[in-house]
């Protein structure tokens, strides 16, 4: 919604079936949360004023597991503040 050139991610499961195909080893070294600052990130993005209130809503419309996963923070207007995005670190061994 933010970016038209990120279409989707792909699953940890994807990741690992395409290195199974490839004879790689499967390991996933490190996983760390990225903090985001709402406003900057849709700075950043340059999102047109008309898409940011699809994005809100897509935040604080998330359900409550999911706003626990991502740490979504609101304001008191219910606005977002920021969310966690999910990093990870995956390895391929060659077998």
């Amino acid at each position: 919604m933010r970016d038209p050139s990120h279409v989707r991610e792909y699953s940890l499961a994807e990741w690992n079936e395409w290195f199974e195909e490839n004879g790689l080893d499967y390991i996933e070294k490190q996983k760390w949360n990225i903090p985001i600052d709402f406003e900057n990130w849709i700075r950043r993005g340059a999102v047109p004023e008309e898409k940011r209130p699809d994005i809100i809503a897509h935040l604080t419309g998330s359900s409550p597991a999911c706003r626990d996963e991502f740490e979504i923070v609101q304001n008191d207007k219910g606005e977002p503040v920021s969310f966690k995005l999910k990093g990870i670190l995956i390895v391929g061994r060659k077998r």
